[in-house]
């Protein structure tokens, strides 16, 4: 048990990454833009993944999403299909959130960079543990019983995720977000689809998502035909009934 595993990698020593840690609770789990993480004792998992890059990575605001891509493939290898992304950093199932990614960096340009990955996945939550969260979600182990498969272990699911976020990283460092733009293409829940865009201190924004640019901005062309590119960590985007 732990505040946060991101704040406890956070705190460790860089010259011991790769460093991964697990925990069976949070007790101050944190999400996108300082929200909190609901984390119940042993239903879930808990990861974060410290790793320095030797340089600063082109494109480094690509990173959520190029982890985001390796999260399903290690949930595809895992018996878990249909799970979606959702810009910049949830994994999705239709309308309910599954779980989300927080990358927290350490960096100096031209010199190290040093990101510590968290990533929350629902995988045993129970109802009562879920009460009062405020938006739809979903866990592994119901979508594997709905589909009648075998529920795969915490344990698995920790090996999956962790094999697919250290080759991701070594693909990133080496080639950028190119390995990955054709899965995230493919995996965006948004694409096509009318949005809502909440930006803090600003004004609603409402348009259709067109997916993202080269720098992983997420498109939106507004009723006026404009195309507005819009960066993590200044909106929230809110799917909107089709």
């Amino acid at each position: 048990r732990v505040d946060s595993t991101n704040q406890r990698l956070i705190e460790a020593a860089s010259a011991d990454d790769p460093q991964a840690l697990f925990a069976e609770a949070q007790t101050a789990g944190r999400g996108r833009r300082g929200r909190d993480w609901r984390s119940p004792f042993g239903a879930n998992l808990y990861l974060s993944l410290a790793w320095s890059f030797a340089g600063w990575p082109p494109k480094l605001g690509c990173l959520p999403l190029a982890v985001g891509v390796a999260a399903t493939r290690a949930l595809a290898a895992s018996g878990l299909d249909g799970v979606q992304l959702k810009w910049p950093n949830d994994l999705r199932i239709g309308a309910a959130k599954l779980g989300g990614i927080l990358i927290e960096s350490r960096s100096e340009i031209g010199g190290a960079c040093r990101v510590v990955i968290g990533l929350g996945l629902n995988v045993a939550m129970s109802d009562a543990q879920a009460a009062d969260l405020g938006q739809p979600w979903i866990a592994v182990h119901a979508v594997q019983d709905a589909a009648g498969r075998p529920r795969v272990s915490r344990n698995a699911l920790a090996a999956n995720l962790l094999a697919a976020l250290v080759e991701a990283l070594k693909a990133f460092e080496a080639t950028g977000f190119a390995r990955f733009l054709a899965d995230w293409n493919r995996l965006d829940i948004a694409a096509g689809r009318p949005v809502r865009i909440i930006g803090a201190g600003a004004a609603e924004i409402d348009g259709i998502a067109c997916g993202i640019d080269d720098d992983g901005a997420l498109i939106v062309e507004t009723p006026d035909g404009h195309r507005q590119h819009l960066h993590a960590g200044e909106v929230s985007v809110r799917l909107e009934p089709t």
